[in-house]
């Protein structure tokens, strides 16, 4: 199927599972990449590509997921996991911070936030983040 139509959205998520199946998740990622272009994605599918970073390579894709959902806690992570790629430890706090006011409960976020918090050498911001975490 994908032979004849490389961008079919059933044959991609088909092979994607598959594919995380059989233990070959980094051969997933241009089929996981075409159904985010396609916003034919489970939540589960986006959480293997970040797994996997995939999508942290995806400058384009980020940008599209930041414009069609700007306060969606997954794409401000991704954003956040691409700032501290780059060493923006700033943008990657602002994203976090505002990831963890959208979903307290974003465990990961709290975690790298922390994380930065303590690399920053401010203990007492570190301090007040601890106790409000």
């Amino acid at each position: 199927m994908l032979r004849h139509q490389p961008r079919h959205p059933l044959a991609n998520n088909v092979l994607v599972g598959l594919l995380g199946l059989s233990g070959r998740r980094q051969e997933a990622i241009p089929y996981l990449l075409e159904l985010m272009l396609k916003d034919r994605f489970t939540v589960h599918q986006l959480v293997l590509l970040g797994a996997i970073g995939g999508a942290q390579h995806d400058d384009a894709l980020l940008e599209k997921w930041k414009r069609n959902s700007p306060d969606d806690p997954a794409v401000l992570q991704a954003l956040a996991w691409k700032a501290m790629s780059k060493n923006d430890l700033s943008e990657a706090e602002t994203l976090l911070r505002k990831t963890i006011e959208i979903n307290p409960l974003a465990v990961e976020a709290q975690v790298r936030l922390g994380t930065i918090l303590l690399q920053s050498s401010s203990w007492a911001e570190f301090e007040r983040w601890h106790a409000s975490a």
